[in-house]
């Protein structure tokens, strides 16, 4: 609530949310329904989310979750009769993200042919989850948050995918992002704000 108030006090209403790092619980449809957000985009149908991840055991639900837009019921949908309209992230066992295309340029090459034919197939918008701070240079070494108590969920979720997010950052960024613009209007896609997308 704290947040969505000092946004929108810089930019105005917002009404769509993406979780930080995807992670969502039981709870937060019925809280964005309640702070009155009406599109979400924290999900990834079809991706097997492995142990580089923090909340891994809990995305693997994702492996069978429904694609496409459609809508969440929440537990204010019942009295209102509103519902939160997801936009998931594409997937295809490996998802479709600006991270991936840092890593692996070459994976990113093989996963883009399977997903816009998929999305196209179905006729699922095709979703790419990228951050503003990718296409920043890094000028020092950024250090490793502790976040797992685990010592084995240490090492593969904060120090090895640390490392791994840190791969062609910056200009190198910039141009993934661009290559991904081109192939998906090569495809037929066209750009849409997430709040324009319905089921």
């Amino acid at each position: 609530y704290k947040a969505k108030k000092i946004i929108e006090n810089i930019v105005g209403k917002i009404k769509s949310f993406r979780a930080p790092a995807l992670r969502t619980n039981r709870y937060t449809m019925d809280v964005l329904m309640f702070l009155g957000f009406t599109h979400d985009s924290s999900l990834s149908p079809r991706r097997f989310d492995g142990p580089l991840s923090s909340g891994f055991l809990h995305k693997i639900k994702w492996l069978t979750s429904q694609e496409g837009v459609h809508y969440i019921d929440s537990i204010f949908s019942m009295n209102s009769g509103k519902k939160i309209i997801e936009v998931p992230i594409t997937s295809n066992m490996l998802p479709y993200i600006g991270t991936l295309s840092r890593i692996s340029p070459l994976l990113m090459d093989i996963l883009r042919q399977s997903v816009i034919k998929r999305s196209k197939k179905y006729g699922y918008p095709l979703v790419f989850d990228t951050h503003p701070n990718e296409c920043i240079d890094i000028v020092s070494s950024p250090l490793t948050t502790r976040r797992s108590k685990n010592f084995i969920n240490y090492l593969f979720s904060d120090v090895l995918r640390h490392k791994l997010k840190l791969k062609n950052m910056g200009k190198p960024a910039i141009y993934l992002l661009e290559k991904e613009i081109i192939e998906a209007k090569r495809a037929g896609f066209q750009f849409q704000m997430v709040s324009e997308l319905n089921p």
